[in-house]
Formats: C-alpha cells, structure tokens, sequence
C-alpha cells in the first residue's frame, strides 16, 4: 500500500529532499504498518504554468525508513541514573506497608537476580501486600524525589540515533507512569511504548507481547541485572547486559548475556 501526500513548492525538489521532509512523520506509519511500503508524492510545481503535479513513488526502503530492530531497554539501571532514589524509595515503601523483610540496598540487589516480583512473593509476601508497596507508597516516593533522577551521560543522544532506524520501547519493573512522567520532563519522544510492572510483573510476558506486535524484527532486550538477562533470554530476545547499572559485570556473566557493553556509545555501535 502507498501512502499519498501532497507537496506544493516553488520548485520541483528532489526525491531525497522530500524524503527529509517527511521522515520522521513517515517512521511512526511504518512502525505500525507492515503493509505500507512506499509514498506516493504529488508535486505541484508553481514556477510554470501548467499547475499540474508531478508524481513520484519513493519507498520507504529507499527511504531508509523501514524499521530494523525492535529494541526492549529496562530503564533503571540502563536509561536512568535511579539507583539510590529506587532503593530509598522502595525500603520506604515496605516500612509503610507494615513490612521489614528487606532492609538494606545489599538486599534488593539480590532480590534483582532473578524477577523482581517473583523473588518479592519468594521471601513470602502475598500479592496484595506487593501491590500495597510497588502501586502505592512506592510511586508516591519516587515521584517525590524524581528531580534527583538523570539519565546516563551520553545515553539520550545514543538513543535519539538508534530510534531513527529502530523502534524503542522499554520494559520495566518500575510504574509505567514515573518512567513516562520523566519522558515528559526531559522531553523524550522517541519510544513507542512503556510497559511497567503495572501493566505485567513478567519481564517475559512483555517482551514477547512486544515481539508480537512487531514479528518481523530482529528483537533485542537491554538490561542492567541478572534478573534482566534472564528473563530476555527466557522470552526468546537477543539479550545486551549494560556495566554502568545495578549490577557488576561478573554478576551479569553469570546469566551468559549474548553482548555485553560498557558505554552508552558501545552500545550504539552494536545495534546500528
């Protein structure tokens, strides 16, 4: 199927020149529409008289506008700098909700080995209890403290590149609403989609929902902890463990991620 869209200029211009008018527009349609593979221009050139417009097909290979990718990115740990904010935040909320079972950030690193949920109901705790603390008290102190949240140096620029060529989406065992709500603040456009553990604890169930929804790309989970590879691999998604997050580089080889990376950078070159 093409997709018409009509140009008018004071001169004809070229098919790259169009192309650059109407890529980013073009990227969100092609991203969610296998069976777009071309555009339809009509120009309309005023210079003369005869106001008849000329025709050109470009496709969206030509364009290089086809999606490559689909890259799944945890966010703590990988996108933003949370660490402290996350475990402050969640040993609080487990003293609220009435609960002292994890005390110490050494903890909830451990707790990050394997899914977080799952280790949470491992140590005992009922599922109303986990919801109490990850929906409730949870949200409110991150929100509280979002300001002292940054992403990692040069993480943003690296991102803003591979989701020219790519579709981003993160998957999360934070609230869906504090990652977008920090997309919001820093002005982030370029994921498609958020899925936090409000919308499934399972790290796998999203990815594989993910890869669903876009079959015919290659699919890749970036993480930060063991758990991360884990759960990647276990959904059937390449897996690239990140250094400069929650765990060490030896904790992450335990989990034999497929690439591991020690830069925002690095990670760039992989996936282009």
């Amino acid at each position: 199927m093409a997709s018409k869209i009509r140009i008018t200029s004071d001169n004809l211009v070229s098919k790259s020149l169009m192309s650059g008018c109407v890529r980013q527009s073009v990227k969100l349609m092609a991203c969610f529409c296998d069976v777009l593979n071309s555009i339809v221009f009509f120009v309309t050139d005023r210079s003369k008289n005869d106001p008849g417009p000329c025709l050109y097909r470009v496709t969206l290979k030509e364009m290089d506008m086809v999606p490559k990718k689909l890259i799944m990115f945890d966010y703590d740990g990988v996108i933003v700098d949370s660490q402290e904010v996350f475990a402050n935040a969640f040993l609080s909320a487990c003293r609220a909700s009435g609960y002292a079972g994890i005390q110490t950030h050494e903890q909830l690193m451990t707790l990050l080995e394997g899914n977080f949920y799952e280790s949470l109901t491992n140590l005992g705790l009922p599922k109303e209890k986990i919801d109490k603390i990850l929906s409730g008290a949870f949200e409110r102190e991150v929100l509280k403290h979002a300001a002292q949240v940054a992403p990692f140096d040069g993480m943003l620029e690296s991102l803003k590149n591979l989701s020219l060529h790519h579709v981003l989406t993160v998957i999360t065992s934070n609230v869906s609403d504090v990652v977008w709500q920090f997309f919001s603040r820093h002005e982030i456009t370029f994921f498609e989609d958020v899925a936090g553990a409000d919308i499934d604890p399972s790290k796998v169930r999203k990815i594989q929902a993910f890869m669903s929804r876009y079959p015919s790309l290659p699919a890749y989970y970036i993480g930060d902890t063991k758990g991360d590879m884990i759960e990647g691999k276990a959904a059937g998604a390449m897996t690239v463990a990140v250094t400069w997050g929650w765990h060490t580089a030896d904790k992450l080889a335990e989990a034999a991620p497929d690439h591991m990376v020690h830069a925002p950078v690095e990670l760039e070159r992989l996936l282009a």
